[in-house]
């Protein structure tokens, strides 16, 4: 006899019984064994909150290495620093604390023998037992307003500890997040369009960080008192009694700004110097975050290749494409004919006009109101005016930086590079490695440099920059591979369905053969998915027929025919399957696009699905539910 199992399934527990539904005494009786299964829950509990146990065990890892991150950072600087002469420390001394000799079994230690080190890093620059300042703040304010002679060593230590000072905190800073904040008033009054929402609230968030110190700023200004660095009003901050640490962050920008005015206030010392490029790589060098590329999913039709990104410029054209052609259009008086689609010429024309554009989403409204005046006749279309469509930003913003021609774009550098085979190349950039740059760099220096300095874009580097904070993040469902190659029957006009179907033929049949055989392959194509639609309409229609006898009554023995095998349709079951047929292909299609033969074969195909219904001698409705 069979007996029913049922769970209970808990966060950390499965309770369990076994009942033999065929023992008629008592319920009771009726379960042969119950019980429950307890087990560790998957979540920690501490005072009644519950945490993840990975990120408990993650939380001090993440600790250790900011801290290594910010050992090697002041490492780095004053290893400049010393070499330059701005810091009285020296090789052995620094040696002692950054390098590790496991040969000697010596671990790493603070050069505590250092007494110049330690004076200079107490603020005692002439030694005498008293520090010159109250706070590295002061100091850093002396800089900004007083010309010190680097000829003497006093002097140039000041200006290292400045730098010391820096280095140990130099802002919070977040890929593209400071440069929207600087550009948020110029994009506003130029045009420049900051089009994604993370950005936007990262701009936001950005701006509340470094927000009042500008402010304060800003107000010794407007009372007659010019603050040019953030050290400065650091300075005058402490002065009035507020605590720096507690209240005041600045962010990295302005920690930059204050070491570039610096530079340029202090006669004897230069921006263009390599000084200053080592202060500046040592203070404020960005490791690159670990590439999150293997994280990325697979192509649903190339298992083998990963998801092309959302911002590249064919992804655009095939999202656009895939749009354009499912538009359709009618007369709006029924009797003159049915749905039709746009010709290729109309649709390349609605891709330039409508889609490429700075504009990443609008309504298709605008569609409608151009076909409508490329027409000069107003129609109905398959889609509502406020239906929202995905444009084509980035390929926009890339024709207007170079041409009409962009997709062959190609510059030619005076620069030359060997590769593996000891062999002379020239350097050279088309639009893809463009993307390449646009899609993977992080900081703002970086894009403006590869512009002015590799692409000759000195005149353009600020739309260049806008392009690059354009850059929409994530990943669509299929490969740059697969993409490329339905692409191309797209373009033809063909629909996506068919487009997919024809996708990989040339690559199979090579291009010779594809190309004598392509008329007859797209023609084929397109009469196998006409029928294939054909097939599942009727089975839907048949499927709808089933689900609305079974609807008629909850139970099985109420309904007509229950368990009669030999049931046969009758006149009352044809009219239904016809009215199922009209209501699924649509009265206009049915009367005056399908020919008299093709709605019988159609009826009659469904009759047999739904007569095949009542014939069945297992009486589920899923063997025929498709």
């Amino acid at each position: 006899m069979e007996n029913i199992l049922g769970l209970d399934l808990g966060t950390n527990s499965i309770g369990f019984s076994i009942r033999n539904p065929h023992i008629d005494n008592d319920i009771i009786q009726q379960f042969v064994k119950y019980g429950a299964l307890v087990f560790k829950k998957g979540v920690g509990s501490e005072k009644g909150n519950e945490f993840s146990y990975a990120a408990k065990r993650t939380q001090k890892r993440s600790i250790r290495r900011l801290i290594q991150s910010r050992k090697y950072r002041i490492w780095e600087t004053l290893d400049v620093l010393m070499k330059n002469g701005f810091c009285p420390i020296t090789e052995e001394e620094l040696n002692q604390w950054r390098r590790y000799d496991k040969k000697n079994g010596l671990n790493r230690k603070y050069p505590v023998q250092a007494i110049k080190f330690e004076q200079w890093v107490k603020l005692d620059f002439n030694r005498d037992g008293i520090p010159d300042y109250s706070s590295p703040f002061q100091l850093r304010k002396e800089l900004a307003t007083v010309q010190l002679d680097l000829k003497n060593e006093i002097e140039r230590h000041k200006i290292g500890r400045a730098f010391y000072h820096i280095a140990q905190r130099r802002g919070f800073k977040s890929s593209k997040g400071e440069t929207i904040i600087e550009q948020e008033k110029e994009a506003e009054e130029k045009g420049f369009e900051i089009e994604t929402e993370s950005q936007i609230d990262l701009k936001r968030s950005e701006k509340r960080v470094a927000g009042k110190i500008e402010e304060y700023i800003l107000l010794k200004r407007d009372n007659g008192f010019e603050i040019k660095t953030v050290g400065w009003a650091l300075a005058e901050l402490e002065n009035e009694g507020n605590r720096i640490r507690e209240n005041w962050t600045p962010i990295r920008q302005q920690y930059e700004n204050e070491i570039k005015y610096i530079f340029d206030f202090q006669i004897q010392l230069s921006i263009d110097s390599s000084f200053f490029k080592d202060v500046h790589k040592a203070i404020f060098y960005k490791r690159p975050l670990r590439s999150q590329k293997g994280l990325v999913g697979k192509c649903t039709l190339e298992p083998t290749k990963d998801r092309c990104p959302v911002s590249h410029p064919d992804f655009e054209e095939f999202r656009a494409w895939s749009f354009i052609n499912n538009i359709q259009l009618k007369e709006k008086t029924v009797e003159k004919g049915g749905w039709q689609n746009l010709d290729i010429d109309t649709k390349k024309a609605l891709y330039n006009k409508c889609f490429l554009r700075t504009k990443a989403n609008f309504k298709f409204l605008e569609i409608k109101e151009f076909l409508i005046k490329h027409f000069n006749h107003h129609f109905s279309f398959n889609y509502n005016d406020r239906t929202n469509v995905a444009g084509c930003p980035i390929s926009a913003r890339l024709k207007n930086l170079f041409g009409d021609d962009w997709i062959n774009y190609y510059f030619t550098t005076n620069k030359t590079r060997i590769d593996k085979k000891g062999i002379n190349h020239t350097v050279t950039y088309n639009i893809e490695d463009i993307w390449h740059v646009l899609f993977s760099f992080e900081d703002e220096e970086k894009i403006i440099e590869f512009a002015e300095n590799k692409l000759d874009l000195k005149d353009k580097s600020r739309a260049f920059l806008n392009l690059w904070l354009s850059i929409p993040q994530g990943y669509s469902m299929l490969s740059l591979k697969a993409i490329k190659n339905i692409n191309l029957f797209l373009k033809k006009g063909l629909i996506y369905t068919d487009a997919t179907l024809l996708a990989k033929i040339p690559e199979i049949l090579g291009n010779e053969l594809w190309k004598e055989n392509e008329a007859i392959f797209i023609k084929e194509i397109g009469s196998l998915t006409e029928k294939n639609r054909t097939e599942k309409r009727i089975l839907n229609i048949a499927n709808s027929l089933i689900s609305q006898y079974k609807a008629k009554s909850l139970d099985f023995n109420e309904q007509f025919a229950y368990k009669n095998t030999d049931y046969k349709l009758d006149d009352t079951d044809y009219t239904e399957i016809e009215n199922f047929c009209i209501e699924g292909f649509g009265e206009n299609s049915w009367k005056k696009d399908f020919q008299i033969e093709k709605r019988y074969r159609i009826k009659e195909e469904v009759a047999n699905l739904y007569q095949s219904f009542f014939s069945s001698s297992n009486y589920s409705p899923k063997k025929y539910l498709i």
